[in-house]
């Protein structure tokens, strides 16, 4: 408390050694804790580090909503059709960057320990190494949407006038 650090909270290791918080309904241990511990922000403190990760995973979801209820102000069947379009383009599209960002998120704490370990060399040739991976591969899934648009919207979609609208 005195040293305004952030709460690593572990109740539940009667249930199973589970992390995290584990509380009757009311939350009670919860209370008690921040009644022992009246100055203790930690909510606040919780959100402070997490909101930005939950912008960054909500920006998605947002775009792709908005983007849809645009394509649904079309008139039928154009509007269904645009959305469809959409929909596989959204799904192939994620064929391409998951595994960037899986790359990405192998890439990260291997920078970061050699940055703690003062190891420039290696954390620089890791990240260098990490950028060309992800380039080559994006690079191969821009190559595959160009060459082979309408193979590939095949997989998500069925009629041709949906098929026409995506590629």
């Amino acid at each position: 408390e005195e040293l305004e650090l952030p709460v690593l909270i572990h109740i539940a290791p009667q249930h199973g050694d589970t992390y995290g918080i584990v509380d009757e309904l009311g939350l009670p241990r919860i209370e008690r804790m921040l009644k022992k511990h009246p100055d203790m922000k930690l909510i606040g403190r919780i959100y402070a580090i997490g909101v930005p990760s939950i912008v960054m995973a909500s920006i998605g979801s947002i775009m792709n909503v908005m983007f849809n209820s645009i394509l649904n102000s079309f008139a039928d069947p154009i509007g269904k059709y645009s959305q469809n379009a959409f929909g596989a383009y959204f799904k192939l599209q994620s064929f391409i960057f998951m595994p960037v960002f899986g790359l990405n998120t192998g890439i990260v704490p291997i920078v970061a320990y050699n940055y703690g370990a003062q190891k420039k060399k290696r954390m620089l040739s890791t990240a260098k190494l990490g950028a060309m991976y992800a380039v080559a591969y994006m690079l191969i899934g821009l190559v595959l949407f160009q060459t082979l648009p309408e193979a590939l919207v095949r997989i998500f979609l069925t009629g041709t006038d949906a098929i026409n609208i995506a590629v």
